[in-house]
């Protein structure tokens, strides 16, 4: 995906780095909200399919966001192909991730913090179909 569509990754990690706390912020409230839904859809018989779809589309959307993370990696690692540079970046994310859980209460708290970053970053960034601009006050300070 980043050889073919190489802007769309870059409007997601222009969300993640540049407006981090924004997309923190957007991405727990929505992942909480949407998980309370799905799980409300879920107690009824005839919501239950889409229940299912619907948790599955937002893990996805969870990875997508991490992929970008590792996208982001991979572009300062000294790899000459995106696609190789992506893999390698995904990798060196979860190794990181992996082995930053042994910390005892920091481990814990940075992954589900990516998550919710690049969760926030997919749906500020409308699946990186548009770049993510802040509103700001006309005038304002």
């Amino acid at each position: 995906m980043v050889d073919r569509h190489p802007l769309v990754i870059e409007n997601v990690g222009a969300a993640i780095t540049d407006h981090a706390l924004v997309s923190a912020v957007v991405g727990s409230l929505g992942a909480t909200t949407l998980l309370v839904l799905f799980v409300y859809m879920a107690f009824t018989l005839v919501l239950l399919p889409l229940a299912i779809v619907g948790l599955f589309a937002e893990f996805l959307t969870i990875l997508y966001g991490q992929a970008v993370f590792g996208y982001l990696i991979g572009t300062r690692l000294p790899i000459e192909s995106d696609g190789v540079a992506t893999l390698a970046g995904i990798g060196t994310l979860l190794l990181a991730l992996e082995l930053f859980g042994f910390v005892p209460f920091l481990g814990g708290l940075a992954q589900p913090a990516i998550a919710v970053v690049g969760f926030g970053a997919v749906v500020n960034t409308y699946f990186g179909l548009q770049r993510f601009e802040p509103i700001t006050i006309p005038g304002g300070a």
